[in-house]
């Protein structure tokens, strides 16, 4: 006699309903699980997101492949494309995290990992942050600022690594060292479908590399093309290029487009996203020595930001802007020294499919610290299609004493607050923060040493509409820079480990701006 039939009938109907509601439950249990799994798999695939503030008509997405910082953030992931970690390498990479929390902030969990290739064992390394300055940093006795070679953690010719933060914000930046200088940039937020690349060379004695970083799953698929002083150049080479899952790849520009004397790159995908970064050597035979670190803009724009240098005498500072849409662009570059005083515009036309090198620095006089800005004005013949943006890019060339060269990556937005984090690389350097007022009302601003000690003196001063400020910082460390209004800034230094500069991480959204001024703002 079947089991149903040796009980009543309401006892078997509870009976097939209890199991019934069982296999339910189980379903759904599976199907929560793999609707997890797919939008988790969907977020770490998807293109990067965005977030935006409209600043009256001129508001800008901030892809979160940029290096920007939220206040509330308390996890994170950064992304470094750039460098080697074996013997002998040609650029040797050194990462520098920041618990940039505060002091009623808390410990911050670092998780960094070194990704070599599918199904390649990483390199591993786990600690903690306390936030500057705090009590938890003294009783615990954990640094706020750790630097690291890369090397330390795992030995690689192409090294790719991933910083993940939990408990608290965090900043981090890399550098590269070779040629008896360094390059620092920081690190993405995320990976791009589309990258750009406004300065290169690939003279003789120049090496040219575009590092391609996939940290995802899935291979990626890229296409790059090549924007030069003698045309678009697209080498059957460069198109199609897999780059596996969780690794790195470099390409040698200099071999794809030798002897070229400027050369701007674009990168895209078919398949999946990638991080890109950029390492320029030069090896003194064309009169500049050193190497530079660049991070690609994900997007174009119509202005670009460059909170600049000082003149000096043997120092050449040029800025190359990309234009690689179909019709002829006008940009004007609006250049501003100390005491807002600005120079005569320079208007430059720049074809289609092509880059322009103009020299910023040979109309400022030695000694005077200078900004620049780049807007695009339009189509140069005033008709057709109009073009999605620019692309641009700075190179500091330093002869004579203290010789080396600096890349500087610009910033198509500002902000009231910024991060500049390059400890370790400043010891016997001299250390310049640049502040540029990027709005139309004067500024206050200020300079804080992240964990400086108590009554320690903080720079600050005000600055009247498109003015600049250059301020000599004798303390390393990570440094905060204030205002309350939109400024851009950027840090030289020169000293015995060569030249270099440095943008700042942008605060967004920013704690201190109240009010809009009519100018781009992330």
């Amino acid at each position: 006699m079947s089991r149903e039939n040796s009980v009543p009938k309401s006892e078997a109907r509870a009976d097939r309903l209890a199991k019934r509601s069982r296999r339910s439950r189980r379903s759904a249990v599976v199907a929560v699980a793999f609707l997890a799994l797919v939008v988790g798999v969907s977020e770490w695939l998807a293109p990067a997101e965005t977030s935006s503030n409209d600043a009256g008509s001129a508001g800008i997405a901030v892809s979160r492949s940029q290096a920007v910082v939220d206040p509330e953030e308390t996890r994170s992931t950064w992304f470094c494309a750039g460098g080697t970690s074996q013997p002998g390498g040609r650029a040797d990479e050194t990462l520098t995290i920041a618990n940039v929390g505060g002091s009623s902030s808390f410990v911050a969990y670092i998780k960094v990992s070194v990704m070599t290739g599918v199904g390649v064992v990483t390199g591993r390394l786990d600690f903690q942050l306390a936030p500057a300055g705090s009590a938890l940093s003294s009783a615990s006795g954990l640094p706020s600022v750790r630097s690291i070679p890369v090397s330390s953690i795992l030995a690689n010719p192409e090294p790719g690594v991933v910083v993940e933060a939990s408990g608290a914000p965090v900043v981090v930046t890399h550098s590269v060292s070779g040629a008896g200088d360094v390059g620092v940039a920081p690190c993405a937020r995320g990976g791009s479908d589309t990258w750009y690349f406004a300065g290169g060379t690939t003279v003789l004695g120049a090496e040219q590399w575009l590092t391609l970083f996939n940290p995802f799953p899935g291979d990626a698929v890229v296409d790059i093309s090549f924007f030069t002083n003698t045309g678009v150049e697209a080498p059957g080479e460069a198109q199609g290029v897999v780059v596996p899952g969780t690794s790195r790849l470099s390409i040698p520009v200099h071999d794809l487009v030798p002897r070229r004397d400027s050369v701007a790159t674009r990168v895209t995908t078919r398949r999946g996203r990638v991080i890109a970064e950029q390492v320029q050597i030069l090896d003194g035979r064309d009169g500049r020595k050193g190497i530079t670190l660049a991070a690609g803009a994900p997007e174009l724009a119509k202005k670009w930001w460059f909170s600049g240098a000082t003149a000096q005498e043997g120092r050449a500072t040029t800025v190359s802007i990309l234009n690689p849409g179909a019709t002829r662009v006008n940009v004007r570059i609006d250049t501003a020294l100390v005491g807002a005083v600005t120079l005569a515009p320079i208007d430059v036309e720049i074809p289609p499919r092509s880059v322009s090198v103009t020299d910023v620095s040979s109309r400022v006089p030695v000694g005077t610290p200078f900004s620049w800005s780049l807007s695009m004005r339009g189509n140069a013949a005033g008709k057709g299609e109009l073009s999605a943006g620019i692309a641009a890019s700075a190179l500091i060339a330093q002869s004579g004493i203290g010789s080396g060269i600096a890349a500087d990556a610009g910033s198509p937005f500002a902000t009231s607050s910024w991060y500049l984090s390059s400890p370790g690389l400043v010891e016997g350097a001299t250390r310049e923060i640049a502040i540029f007022n990027a709005s139309n009302k004067r500024v206050t601003w200020r300079i804080r040493t992240l964990g400086a000690p108590a009554g320690s003196k903080t720079p600050q001063g005000t600055l009247e509409p498109r003015g600049v400020s250059r301020q000599s910082i004798a303390a390393s460390g990570v440094m905060q820079v204030s205002a309350n209004g939109l400024v851009t800034i950027s840090e030289v230094s020169q000293g015995p480990r060569g030249l270099f500069l440095s943008g700042g991480l942008p605060l967004c959204p920013s704690p201190l701006l109240s009010s809009t001024s009519g100018v781009i703002q992330c």
